[in-house]
């Protein structure tokens, strides 16, 4: 256990406290988004961390002998797959299914109903990187039958639509699931031949439980 004087105590919690101060009063002048909540947050447990290296000194050299080339490049492959199926992805169907949305909007613009039938703002945007996350994970996880409730949860999200809508939502969310169950394979191909013996027992464990 590790005992300090009263002054490094007093120094670490006034370092601390202003630095959060600090922090705080840049995010307040900051949007209210979940960016700055994350960076804020962030920022935060980085100023702890760094105090806790300072005081301690922690040896990290037995890390050595877990990042091995297998580890990280499971880690590697990983993260492209969850990157390649969110921002990208997104702008790719966003691209294909471009001149559909703009019929959509000038027949909106032209509908004299007078209904309230505009969307959350970047709404579409989320639910595509949530669904493509989530198959992602499902397929990594060997969790094939989720996937199916997910398509069923995705097929009712409108059942009012106009018949343009819910074709332009089909043609969105096909190219969604496709492009996200593509990349879950090929990044479970990758993760197959990389995967260590120990890391490929708990994925296992956790994709088919006893």
């Amino acid at each position: 256990m590790f005992f300090f004087g009263l002054s490094t105590a007093a120094a670490v919690s006034a370092i601390i406290f202003v630095t959060h101060l600090i922090i705080d009063a840049i995010t307040a002048r900051s949007n209210a988004t979940a960016s700055s909540l994350i960076a804020d947050q962030g920022a935060h447990f980085a100023v702890i961390l760094t105090i806790w290296i300072l005081l301690f000194n922690p040896d990290f050299s037995y890390l050595r002998d877990y990042l091995t080339y297998p580890i990280l490049m499971y880690i590697f492959v990983l993260l492209m797959g969850y990157t390649i199926v969110l921002h990208p992805t997104g702008i790719f169907i966003s691209r294909i299914t471009q001149r559909w949305r703009e019929s959509i909007c000038v027949n909106a613009s032209d509908d004299a109903t007078g209904l309230d039938d505009e969307s959350l703002e970047d709404a579409g945007k989320y639910i595509g990187y949530l669904e493509r996350f989530l198959i992602l994970t499902f397929i990594l996880l060997q969790q094939y039958t989720a996937i199916g409730f997910l398509i069923a949860a995705k097929s009712v999200f409108r059942f009012n639509a106009t018949r343009k809508t819910s074709e332009y939502i089909l043609i969105g969310t096909l190219l969604s699931f496709s492009i996200a169950i593509l990349v879950g394979f090929i990044v479970s191909f990758f993760l197959s031949i990389s995967l260590p013996d120990n890391l490929t027992n708990i994925i296992q464990i956790i994709s088919f439980p006893d």
